[in-house]
């Protein structure tokens, strides 16, 4: 059986849940390949290679839509899958618009919710023209449609009422309990990072103004910004205003965000919205404690008091008042890390995931 894994961009945390997928599965029966409408990324492409999986870039861009719609219709023709499982908004409308022109006979559709879309509620003419390109999308393609929580499977029976082919498919993560977080060297001061796109759905503005307060108490920290994106420069140019250069590293997208995790403290997101964050995962896993807000699928993860702390959503006062708690109380931080460490390992391993997913490949193409 041939799957074929469509995603838009090549760095985000739903490439992070493909690679998982690629690396850690053991069926023999089962070829993958994966497309990305991006420029061509260096790790992406040495995982493909290491796993004999084939990675196509392909073009995508505003004015090119119909030129990512052409390199994608003689993709599907030259591999011919039995699977074509979408991750995001642009493979889907591709995938819709190629089901409606007879691109898609004898191939299964399944696609992925990742995350709490605003474009699932708003009311501007981009929401409502991507809400109707995916209503076409589940009407011409009749795709499979996994949910990575309880909530998300919640929204898309109510935005998308006529759809039935729904099940909820928790994220996972390869995992080892070998080596003990506690035992890592940091030197003076805590590490705080965050891992992820540099865009308005993270809300790193907000969690700049919130460092602000927090490191004029706890000067000997930092934090630091893994991923790239849009908002960069108007984040940096932020750190400059307020005067914290000496506490903030963006570091850029990182191909060993594993071994950076391993030095850090504590893992912050401040998300707008989610859907069962990878990035939170992949901290437990490394026994970080985690502050994050209470957007979907975080309260899923991490247990509010015990493996972190969950603060609502642009509440200046609560992100400080839990970052504080952790940086200034070392016990405190290691019992949260462990705690979650031991959590993630027992619900989220990927064995579980893989299975899951592997066999609705198999149950879809058998029907």
């Amino acid at each position: 059986m041939k799957v074929l894994h469509v995603a838009h961009y090549a760095k985000s945390g739903i490439i992070t849940v493909i690679k998982n997928q690629i690396l850690c599965s053991t069926n023999p029966d089962i070829q993958y390949s994966v497309a990305v409408f991006d420029t061509i990324d260096e790790d992406l492409y040495k995982i493909g290679q290491t796993r004999n999986v084939s990675i196509f870039f392909l073009k995508s861009g505003k004015l090119s839509v119909f030129r990512s719609f052409l390199d994608y219709f003689r993709l599907i023709k030259k591999i011919a899958p039995d699977v074509v499982h979408t991750h995001s908004y642009f493979p889907r409308m591709l995938t819709g618009f190629l089901a409606l022109f007879g691109g898609m006979k004898n191939i299964r559709a399944v696609t992925t919710i990742h995350n709490d879309y605003p474009y699932f509620y708003n009311k501007d003419g981009k929401s409502l023209l991507k809400r109707f390109t995916e209503r076409c999308y589940l009407q011409w393609a009749q795709p499979h449609v996994i949910c990575v929580s309880t909530y998300i499977k919640k929204i898309i029976n109510h935005v998308y009422r006529d759809v039935h082919d729904v099940s909820v498919i928790n994220n996972g993560i390869s995992f080892s309990l070998k080596e003990d977080h506690s035992t890592i060297n940091r030197g003076e001061g805590c590490i705080v990072i965050t891992v992820g796109r540099l865009s308005s759905q993270k809300n790193y503005d907000y969690l700049l103004d919130c460092w602000s307060e927090a490191v004029n108490k706890y000067p000997e920290s930092v934090l630091w910004f893994v991923g790239d994106g849009e908002e960069r420069q108007s984040l940096e140019a932020k750190v400059r205003k307020l005067n914290i250069e000496s506490s903030v590293l963006f570091m850029g997208w990182r191909n060993d965000i594993q071994s950076i995790l391993k030095k850090a403290d504590i893992f912050v997101l401040s998300s707008n919205y989610e859907g069962f964050p990878m990035a939170i995962l992949e901290a437990q896993r490394e026994g970080l404690p985690v502050v994050a807000t209470n957007v979907s699928g975080v309260s899923d993860i991490v247990e509010n008091g015990n493996s972190g702390f969950i603060v609502t959503k642009g509440d200046k006062a609560e992100m400080v008042t839990a970052l504080s708690m952790l940086i200034g109380d070392q016990v405190l931080r290691l019992k949260m890390g462990k705690k979650g460490q031991l959590s993630v390992y027992s619900k989220f391993a990927i064995d579980g995931y893989i299975k899951n997913v592997e066999s609705l490949y198999s149950e879809k193409v058998s029907y």
